[in-house]
């Protein structure tokens, strides 16, 4: 495979795993968004049934993530192969991955994942768990043209 095929992969996998994140940022949009907008407070079923949801999504949505880090990884170390090779010293495209794996930035990305994870899992399930345990404040609305009367709705 030459260094051009291999550059195409790394690309193709990199737009796969910047999918994978948005899928999972726009999963806690829509958490969040459900949880904070409802008007009532989820019952004890509703709760566990979305722990459970989430932890499902959570737990293959780190899988898939990590594997296509390590299909990454195993294509930046084919194209380190010609970094040696008279043909693609001068490569800058070959430079970067180098670079890359010098500098531990391949190792680091497994670990940013998990921390990821686990801080956003955390944060949902407290979200979830706690949700309607803190009374939200009833505000008086004006009705229109009101001569000044409040309602409590």
């Amino acid at each position: 495979m030459s260094p051009y095929e291999i550059t195409n992969i790394i690309i193709s996998t990199g737009h796969r795993i910047d999918a994978q994140w948005a899928l999972f940022l726009t999963i806690h949009m829509a958490l969040f968004g459900g949880i904070i907008y409802v008007d009532r407070p989820l019952n004890r079923t509703e709760k566990a049934f979305a722990i459970i949801f989430y932890s499902v999504f959570a737990v293959l949505n780190f899988i898939v993530s990590l594997q296509q880090q390590i299909f990454y990884e195993h294509a930046a170390n084919d194209i380190l192969v010609y970094a040696a090779m008279d043909c693609c010293r001068e490569s800058e495209i070959i430079s970067y991955f180098k670079m890359l794996q010098d500098t531990g930035k391949f190792e680091l990305r497994p670990a940013i994942t998990l921390f990821v994870h686990i801080i956003a899992g955390a944060i949902v399930i407290c979200s979830i768990f706690f949700d309607g345990a803190f009374k939200k404040p009833s505000v008086p609305r004006r009705l229109p043209r009101d001569s000044g009367k409040a309602l409590n709705s």
